[in-house]
């Protein structure tokens, strides 16, 4: 009988016990192959090129961040994990560390050149509604640093007549004249968008990004944050032709506003031009963590008049 009859794709999981031809035949029976990728990388090590089984493993170490703490180690993945030399403690360790750093996560300690350079990038990859025979009005509202001026500044170039970022808190609008290059058509100023929105003239785009909708307990209740709701009433009622580009860190922060702008949660997008927040795990190295921001974008633009 060939050998190949006992050779499995994948092995089943250790609670339904083992298959009967394992257990008829334990003799003959074949662990399933390893990797492609992870063949080759052997392969390279024995001829004494050690980069591409190091890479594979670093490979494996972001996986298992990308899991934010929930890795599990089945049957199939320790054949792996063993074979790369990374234990089950590793394994822990690395989920204790990457829960540690899940709770503790700011978005302001981004790299705010990468975060305005991925922004352009999604900008590029839009067919956002707006005028060809004219300059194009940008309001960010809610801006923060304002990365995205910058990003604006370089997309639309000369075609960018203006960029507006307002926000309530005066040291996010002292950050966003420093970070951003002195250009006069980039301007911002501290307001009370829940309070004050109607301004001295109309956009042609609205960019709200990351807005924290939700107000997150310690006790993991998350409640809607009515600030921001009285700023999405306000901005329908004040600009309902305008469209608006919005991002935001979860999906379930997208749902909630979809449910403010009236538009299905079918328009969600998930950005492949997301900035991913960075995790030092020590002596493992510097990872990217399963949270970004911009990382889900919807783009309003049912009210499109051009």
């Amino acid at each position: 009988m060939s050998k190949d009859v006992f050779r499995y794709v994948e092995r089943r999981p250790s609670d339904l016990g083992k298959s009967n031809l394992e257990k008829k035949f334990p003799d003959k029976y074949l662990p399933p192959p390893l990797p492609s990728a992870l063949s080759r990388a052997i392969t390279a090590a024995i001829h004494n090129k050690p980069e591409e089984l190091e890479a594979y493993k670093r490979t494996i170490m972001q996986q298992i961040v990308n899991r934010g703490g929930g890795f599990v180690v089945t049957p199939e993945r320790e054949r792996v994990l063993d074979t790369v030399g990374i234990s089950k403690e590793e394994v822990e360790l690395i989920n204790q560390r990457a829960l540690e750093i899940m709770r503790k996560i700011n978005p302001s300690n981004l790299d705010l050149t990468e975060v305005s350079r991925d922004f352009e990038q999604l900008l590029g990859s839009l067919n956002l509604p707006l005028p060809a025979d004219k300059g194009i009005a940008v309001f960010g509202l809610g801006c923060g640093d304002a990365p995205e001026a910058t990003a604006c500044l370089n997309h639309f170039g000369e075609r960018l007549e203006s960029f507006a970022g307002y926000d309530k808190n005066p040291i996010a609008i002292q950050k966003a004249y420093e970070y951003n290059p002195p250009d006069p058509r980039l301007k911002f100023r501290i307001r009370d968008l829940a309070d004050d929105m109607p301004f001295a003239y109309t956009p042609n785009l609205v960019i709200i990004r990351n807005p924290n909708v939700f107000l997150y307990e310690e006790s993991g209740q998350n409640t809607p944050n009515t600030e921001w709701q009285k700023v999405f009433e306000k901005l329908k009622q004040t600009y309902p032709h305008i469209p608006v580009l919005l991002t935001t860190l979860t999906r379930k922060e997208a749902e909630l506003v979809t449910g403010y702008l009236g538009i299905p949660a079918t328009e969600i997008k998930e950005n492949g031009f997301a900035t991913h927040l960075k995790g030092n795990f020590g002596k493992y190295g510097v990872f990217d963590l399963p949270a970004a921001v911009d990382r889900y974008v919807l783009v309003d633009q049912k009210y499109n008049t051009f």
